[in-house]
């Protein structure tokens, strides 16, 4: 658990230097009902690309 924990914050430095990307395109805020619906909605057409948070 603690080598997990490394390695996140690791990453988490990667992303804030930008020496990576993250795939996240869209936020779904705040979380609710509607918000889970739309989510599930997009993640079933089988469309989707991107993460959702």
């Amino acid at each position: 658990m603690i080598k997990q924990h490394e390695l996140l914050n690791e990453l988490a430095d990667l992303i804030d230097d930008g020496k990576i990307k993250t795939t996240l395109t869209e936020r779904l805020e705040p979380i609710h009902a509607a918000s889970l619906r739309f989510a599930h909605e997009k993640l079933e057409s089988g469309r989707i690309i991107e993460k959702l948070f």
